[in-house]
Formats: structure tokens, C-alpha cells, sequence
């Protein structure tokens, strides 16, 4: 389970790298798409989104059980809620996608399946 986890961190890293934001799951800036933590979870599990001016919306959901399971594996790396995290003041687009990468790599180190 470890391996699927990490994937997903790698993936979820790229999607925050392409587009980050803070106090929302997702957010349209100059024609794409930037997600949170969380958001960037979901993405990277198969979740695709639509952006309606403000507002944005699921248009296929995850897969639930392992989102779950990255979400508490970050929740567990950090030591706090995703969203607290990714919403912190001071937070950076480039500490949270580093953060998920090396969270991955201690987890493909482990090397559990």
C-alpha cells in the first residue's frame, strides 16, 4: 500500500507545481487549474473538476479508498489537518510539493506494498 501511496504524492507534488492555492479546494488562474493539498489528492486519484467562475465542482469522484489513505498518511507526516497545513500562513507552494515527495520516497524506501 505504500507504493500506491507514494504514487499518488508524486502525482498530487506535479499537480501542485502546475498550480497552487490556499482556502480552496480548486481555482481557475489564467485558464488552469490550480488545487490545494487536498485537492491535488484527489486529482491525482482519478477526482477531475470543473471550474464554474468561482466555483468549482467534482465531475468524477476519486478513488476514495486511496485518497484516504494519502490523506492520512500526510496528515500523519505533517502533524496536522491537510487543509490547516496547505492553508498555514506562511505555507509555500513549494514546501507542500516537496513535502508529498519526500513523504513518497521515505515510503517507497520502506518498500511495502
Amino acid at each position: 500500500m505504500d507504493i500506491d501511496v507514494a504514487d499518488v504524492l508524486e502525482k498530487a507534488a506535479d499537480h501542485i507545481r502546475n498550480g497552487w492555492t490556499q482556502g480552496r479546494a480548486f481555482e481557475a488562474v489564467d485558464g488552469k487549474v490550480h488545487c490545494c493539498a487536498e485537492g491535488a489528492l484527489g486529482l491525482a486519484t482519478g477526482a477531475q473538476v470543473a471550474l464554474d467562475g468561482a466555483s468549482s465542482y467534482w465531475t468524477k469522484f476519486m478513488q476514495a479508498d486511496l485518497w484516504a489513505d494519502a490523506m492520512e498518511a500526510l496528515e500523519n507526516y505533517v502533524g496536522d489537518d491537510v487543509d490547516a497545513w496547505n492553508d498555514a500562513i506562511g505555507q509555500t507552494q513549494d514546501r507542500v510539493a516537496d513535502t508529498m515527495l519526500r513523504l513518497a520516497k521515505e515510503l517507497r524506501n520502506n518498500g511495502s506494498t
